[in-house]
C-alpha cells in the first residue's frame, strides 16, 4: 500500500507543481520491429541520457550490429511474420476464437524468437550506460509504451510531462523486480496497476478517461517484432483503487 501510495503522491505532486516545462509533443513513433524503429530508440537514449562523445560514438556501433541482427532475422523469418501478420489482422475480425487464440499464440512465438535474436545487442547497447542513465532510459522507455494506450485521450503537454514523471518512478520500481518468480510477476503486474490508476484517476479527465476505454487494443508484440518496454496492465484495480 505505501508504494502505491507513492505513485499517487507522484502523480499529484506533479500535477500541483507549478513551472514545469512542457514537454513537447513526440511526432508519431515509426513501425516497430523496423531499422526506423531502432534508429528512434537510439535517438531516444542520444537524447534522454546525456551520454558523452564516447558512449555517442559507441552507441552508433551497436545500433548498427542490431540493425544487422534484426536484418537476418527477418531475411529468415520475414515472409513467416508476414503470413502470421496477415492470419491475425484476419482472425481479428472474424468470429472464430480458435483462430484468434492460434494467430496470437503464432505471433507470441515470433516475437519471442526475435527477441532472443536481439537479446546479445541490446545488452551491448544497455551496457554503454551508467546505472544513472539507464534508469532514465528504462523511464523514458516505459512512457512510450504506456502512452500509446492512451492516444485516443489525446492528454495535453502539461498531462504528457505528468505521466513522464510516473513512468519514472514505476520504471525504477520495475528495475529491482528482476527476479522471474511468480512473486516477482506479480509484483511488475502491480506496478502497471499503480501507473493504470495514476494516470487514469489522478491525470486525466473523466472524458479522457473514458475516450482511453473505447481505443482499440494493441495489437499482439510480434507485429512489432521488438522487445516489449513493459509488463501488461492488469484488468483488476490496484488495492485502493477504488474511489
Amino acid at each position: 500500500m505505501a508504494r502505491f501510495n507513492r505513485f499517487v503522491v507522484a502523480a499529484m505532486v506533479v500535477v500541483l507543481a507549478g513551472g514545469v516545462a512542457l514537454a513537447a509533443r513526440a511526432p508519431k513513433a515509426p513501425e516497430r520491429g523496423s531499422v526506423e524503429a531502432i534508429q528512434a530508440e537510439a535517438d531516444q537514449i542520444a537524447a534522454e541520457c546525456n551520454l558523452t562523445a564516447d558512449q555517442q560514438a559507441t552507441l552508433k556501433e551497436k545500433v548498427k550490429a542490431k540493425i544487422a541482427a534484426l536484418e537476418a532475422w527477418l531475411k529468415v523469418n520475414g515472409e513467416k511474420l508476414k503470413a502470421a501478420q496477415d492470419a491475425a489482422k484476419a482472425a481479428r475480425s472474424g468470429t472464430d476464437d480458435a483462430a484468434k487464440k492460434k494467430a496470437g499464440a503464432d505471433l507470441k512465438a515470433l516475437d519471442v524468437d526475435c527477441e532472443t535474436a536481439l537479446a546479445q545487442a541490446d545488452a551491448a547497447i544497455v551496457a554503454i550506460l551508467t546505472p544513472e542513465q539507464k534508469a532514465v532510459c528504462d523511464g523514458a522507455k516505459l512512457y512510450q509504451s504506456t502512452i500509446n494506450r492512451y492516444k485516443k485521450a489525446n492528454p495535453t503537454e502539461d498531462q504528457i510531462v505528468k505521466i513522464k514523471s510516473v513512468c519514472k518512478a514505476a520504471a525504477a520500481e520495475l528495475a529491482t523486480l528482476t527476479d522471474d518468480d511468480k512473486k516477482a510477476k506479480q509484483a511488475r503486474a502491480a506496478v502497471s496497476g499503480k501507473v493504470k490508476f495514476a494516470i487514469e484517476e489522478v491525470i486525466l479527465t473523466p472524458e479522457q478517461k473514458a475516450s482511453a476505454a473505447t481505443a482499440p487494443k494493441p495489437a499482439a508484440k510480434a507485429e512489432a517484432a521488438a522487445p516489449a518496454a513493459a509488463p501488461a496492465t492488469p484488468e483488476k484495480k490496484p488495492e485502493g483503487a477504488d474511489k
